[in-house]
């Protein structure tokens, strides 16, 4: 899927975290799809690659070890753009609203212990994420270079989280998409994951694409 569509830069948030199998992957990416230049750390989810030439870059994990974000100057054509790629704290709801809605009965307290757990529990992401977002929009706000942010931000376009990391910035899917944007293939009409960029640069296009095995759909977006 990615050799198809000749993407010049690549974000996974969970790339394997089992060292052979990403290696493998890695490997490929490079050999298959020309990405010669990578950022990750072994036995983690987040990673990027790409075809140009990278300068300054950094990745840091949040408290969990899961969640985190990176950034990377990626040098084209004797111009500079830095790119983020996030994953941001996780619901880890799904499970929870499956049981619910398969086995729950709304006349059971136990049914409602669980909502008001599934409730909570998104609170709880919720304020994680808040504080996540303010950190990484500091960054960006100080980069020398325009600004391309990618990634699953576990949250939707009214939530705080998104609201700090728009700043300032355009929203690819609202540029140039089209439709619900739903991102997220279990649930319809949740957009979880974004592509925004610098008002320096231009959005061409933006894409959601029913490909692959991910419960996330990939996005895609041609900037100049």
């Amino acid at each position: 899927m990615i050799k198809k569509h000749e993407a010049d830069v690549v974000l996974f948030q969970e790339f394997p975290m089992r060292r052979r199998v990403a290696d493998k992957l890695a490997k490929q990416l490079i050999e298959d799809c020309k990405l010669n230049y990578t950022h990750r750390i072994r036995g983690k989810g987040l990673a990027l690659f790409s075809k140009h030439p990278l300068g300054k870059k950094e990745i840091k994990y949040f408290a969990n070890g899961s969640n985190g974000f990176q950034y990377a100057d990626i040098k084209i054509h004797k111009r500079t753009v830095r790119v983020y790629n996030l994953h941001l704290q996780t619901n880890a709801l799904s499970r929870m609203a499956r049981r619910v809605a398969r086995r729950g009965n709304l006349q059971k307290k136990e049914t409602w212990s669980q909502i008001r757990g599934i409730i909570g529990r998104y609170k709880s992401s919720a304020k994680t994420r808040s504080a996540q977002a303010k950190e990484i929009a500091s960054g960006i706000a100080k980069s020398p270079n325009p600004v391309i942010v990618g990634g699953d931000l576990n949250d939707v376009p009214s939530s705080y989280t998104y609201r700090q990391l728009a700043k300032n910035l355009q929203d690819a899917f609202q540029t140039k998409g089209r439709g619900l944007g739903s991102t997220f293939n279990r649930i319809p009409g949740l957009r979880i994951d974004y592509l925004m960029a610098d008002y320096r640069l231009e959005i061409l296009d933006h894409k959601i694409l029913h490909e692959g095995r991910s419960d996330h759909y990939p996005i895609i977006s041609n900037f100049k």
